[in-house]
């Protein structure tokens, strides 16, 4: 019997997220059962809830992926994470940015229309480090209930 190739695809996301969480100087713990998060990220002083998500690309647009972030509730874990396999890249974005969808662009600002830049989600400013920092700067309600889940 062979295996579900979008069962593989997902299990090779987790994987290139933890290698980046690694890189990021976290320790990774995956779960076992259903919980609304695949990831653990310990960053030494937190502990941080990871929802992976393949990333596709948007409408065949080349260098603009998109995750679907919908079916999910406040409280479920912190970060999405979306691997695009072409750009062999993972992004983070809080929870609490997305709506039903997320899409990042890999084109740099200078490939893009003034309007376009904008508006732009760029892969470069998704990175673990920005993620981290846009949740603490949300202050202390994201870290205790991190906190809470020691």
């Amino acid at each position: 019997m062979g295996r579900n190739p979008a069962h593989i695809t997902g299990e090779l996301a987790e994987f290139k997220v933890a290698e980046t969480l690694v890189e990021n100087g976290c320790r990774v713990s995956y779960t076992y059962g259903q919980y609304p998060y695949d990831l653990i990220g310990d960053t030494g002083s937190e502990l941080l809830t990871i929802q992976v998500k393949t990333a596709t690309t948007k409408d065949g647009r080349e260098c603009t992926y998109r995750i679907n972030t919908d079916g999910y509730k406040p409280g479920d874990f912190d970060l999405f994470a979306g691997y695009a396999a072409p750009e062999e890249d993972v992004f983070f974005v809080p929870y609490e940015d997305t709506g039903s969808y997320y899409s990042v662009t890999y084109r740099s600002e200078d490939e893009l229309t003034e309007y376009n830049a904008k508006r732009a989600n760029l892969a470069a400013d998704h990175t673990f480090p920005a993620a981290t920092d846009a949740l603490r700067a949300r202050g202390d309600r994201q870290r205790e209930r991190v906190e809470n889940r020691r």
